[in-house]
């Protein structure tokens, strides 16, 4: 019989309560509320089927009860706890927002800051790029490809002389006298990306031209047609200061004349022009004669006029294509281009030349002349070199110089090899100088009134290691030409004291010894001391001497000269002026010079007695000499005739083979004792 259906006490409406509130949860059988579900309906059946008296199955199922429910209690826990976990994630990610809400806002200001910043700076390098677009010292403007003017800065709108509404969207070429052919051809390129730079004439007024350099570049802007940025940089002053100088590079400052490098210039390209038309032309040298005096008796400015009056003279008298230029000094040279065989050309070019400089010249109120020696070579026949031209030329005229001045001389072989041989000279001269190769010799003097020898002149002979005897007429010429002569003097006034105080010591020495002085000498600023030293060296008297001193050496410069000769004198030296008459000295000027003696130059006594213009100047100048109480010489005398007039004329004293040959210092000796006989 079935047992009586059991009564539901409070626990078993609890467990169906619990059941029918669903805290089993789902139906998931690991789910604690599963397990609760479970052990409810567990116990559930043992209350309906009245096993309550079965205590270890409800022990059972009250102990798994229990179990689910402290699970649920741990998943509850748990739940609370992340709950919290996520209370406390939410927190930190309100705080995390809240702070990136600031951080954002921050950069956000930090932004705007920049921005306004980039802005003001912007504006700022506008405003630094518009002052230095409009204080440019250049010239600017902004170009569009078609080449029209979309920005003009002021000094752009100086050099076009417009108004900017004058300039801006006209056409460059339109507003801008550029004389550039290829004006297009360049703009085309410039929006090639091609730079182009160059040198533009630009004539801002009529009769005013004006050199710019002007460059040109492609601006790119991103989004944008390329522009052109035109340069004007002006040029004008720096370009006339280089024409200036390489017109001063190429010219004669004084004349205005081509200088010798623009000569040489243009020899080599008349050169080449003569070698493609197989023509000839003629180099010439021009040297002026005696223009030395007009410097040295007028003043250099004086010489200085007289230069620039001769070169306006030759432009004005001579041909166009005659080329001419001043080398320096009065030394000028002329190109005549395209010669003929039989030189007429170039002989009527220098019969010009002639007749020009042979005019008398108005100097200050004075009048000068000068006298013209010109040396001339010819393209091909001389020489095809430029540099070789021009030594045969210079080897030519002094050839006419030496030739005894107002010459034309044509350049031959043998100029060179008398060049070649004065140079070999001058080598053997300075080992002469060294090695003991010069000596002396002396020629009497006799007084033409009682024919008593009354002293001597001492003569520089140079006789070579080689025997060879080479005369003065050669070796000092070279020496005063190369300096050589300042040593040659003073081992020639060496020679004669030393000489003189070996003759003194053996009484046989003569009244006076007449040594000749060089103007290189003269006007060495211690000539005067070294002249003293020698004579304390040599242990000589001054009274025994007698320096002889060129006229012209006086006058190449009077002040300095007179002066030096006061302080010979002083000394106790006599002196004497050499080559009387061949000068420019006056009677005004022989007044004031400190001198015992005149000396007649032998080019007039050689033409005594049968030239009466010599014996004219001969008789005026003893007249002259003995008017001042000065002892008249003369030299050169070689024949009685001579010698009786110039007793007969009362000249003092005579010296020349008509008496003797210059001698040895032991046949001086002799003869002085055979004179005294």
């Amino acid at each position: 019989m079935p047992a009586p259906p059991l009564a539901m006490s409070p626990e078993t409406d609890s467990v169906a309560a619990a059941r029918e509130s669903g805290l089993a949860g789902p139906a998931d059988p690991q789910c604690p509320f599963s397990r609760v579900n479970k052990s409810l309906d567990a116990l559930a059946q043992l209350v309906q089927f009245g096993a309550s008296d079965d205590r270890g199955r409800w022990d059972k199922h009250i102990n798994a009860l229990c179990a689910s429910f402290r699970d649920i209690q741990d998943t509850h826990e748990e739940v609370v706890a992340r709950s919290d976990a996520l209370a406390h994630a939410q927190a930190d990610a309100l705080v995390r927002s809240a702070e990136m809400i600031d951080e954002l806002e921050r950069t956000r200001s930090q932004l705007s800051e920049a921005r306004r910043v980039a802005e003001r700076q912007s504006e700022e390098r506008l405003r630094l790029l518009a002052g230095i677009f409009n204080n440019s010292q250049e010239g600017v403007a902004i170009l569009n490809t078609e080449a029209v003017v979309q920005e003009a800065n002021p000094v752009f709108l100086g050099i076009v002389g417009l108004r900017e509404d004058e300039v801006v969207g006209h056409p460059l070429a339109a507003i801008l006298d550029w004389r550039s052919p290829e004006f297009r051809d360049v703009i085309s390129n410039i929006t090639d990306g091609q730079a182009w730079a160059g040198k533009v004439a630009v004539a801002r007024r009529p009769g005013e031209e004006r050199i710019y350099r002007v460059s040109l570049s492609p601006i790119h802007r991103e989004g944008q047609r390329p522009s052109i940025i035109v340069l004007f940089s002006d040029l004008t002053d720096i370009d006339r200061t280089q024409r200036r100088l390489k017109r001063q590079a190429m010219h004669d400052q004084l004349t205005g004349l081509p200088n010798r490098r623009f000569f040489r210039k243009r020899i080599a390209s008349l050169a080449e022009d003569a070698r493609r038309d197989r023509s000839s032309f003629a180099v010439c040298f021009l040297d002026m004669d005696d223009f030395k005096h007009i410097n040295d008796s007028l003043g250099h400015a004086a010489g200085d006029a007289l230069l620039k009056i001769a070169a306006r003279r030759l432009r004005d008298r001579l041909s166009e294509d005659v080329f001419i230029a001043r080398f320096g000094g009065d030394e000028f040279s002329i190109l005549i281009p395209r010669i003929d065989e039989d030189l007429k050309k170039t002989a009527r070019v220098m019969d010009a030349v002639v007749r020009t400089l042979r005019k008398p010249f108005l100097l200050s109120g004075a009048q000068a002349s000068v006298g013209v020696s010109v040396g001339i070579t010819y393209f091909p026949k001389d020489s095809s070199c430029p540099d070789e031209l021009l030594q045969n030329a210079d080897v030519a005229m002094y050839a006419a110089k030496n030739s005894g001045k107002n010459h034309i001389r044509s350049f031959n072989p043998e100029m060179r090899q008398e060049v070649e041989q004065r140079h070999a000279i001058q080598n053997q001269l300075q080992q002469a100088l060294r090695g003991n190769e010069i000596s002396l010799e002396y020629q009497p003097k006799i007084d033409l009134q009682s024919g008593d020898a009354i002293g001597c002149e001492a003569l520089a002979r140079w006789r070579t290691s080689d025997g060879r005897n080479i005369s003065p007429a050669e070796f000092v010429p070279i020496a005063e030409q190369t300096g050589l002569i300042v040593p040659l003097g003073e081992l020639v006034l060496y020679s004669a004291c030393r000489q003189a105080a070996a003759w003194h010591s053996v009484g046989c020495s003569p009244v006076h010894i007449a040594v000749n002085i060089s103007p290189h000498q003269l006007h060495q600023p211690n000539f005067v001391e070294r002249v003293g030293e020698i004579l304390q060296e040599t242990g000589a008297r001054p009274e025994w001497f007698e320096l002889e001193i060129t006229e012209n050496a006086v006058m190449s410069d009077v002040e300095h000269a007179t002066q030096t000769m006061d302080q010979l004198v002083a000394m106790g030296l006599q002196l004497a002026i050499d080559d009387f008459g061949t000068g420019h000295s006056s009677l005004s000027d022989l007044k004031d010079f400190n001198i015992h003696t005149l000396k007649i130059d032998r080019s007039f006594v050689t033409d005594l007695p049968q030239d009466s213009r010599a014996t004219a100047i001969v008789r005026s100048i003893i007249h002259l000499g003995q008017g001042r109480d000065l002892t008249v010489v003369a030299e050169g005398i070689e024949t009685a005739a001579q010698y009786e007039m110039l007793r007969e004329m009362k000249c003092d004293i005579g010296q020349g083979y008509h008496f003797s040959h210059p001698l040895k210092p032991e046949a001086y000796e002799q003869w002085a004792v055979m004179a005294q006989v």
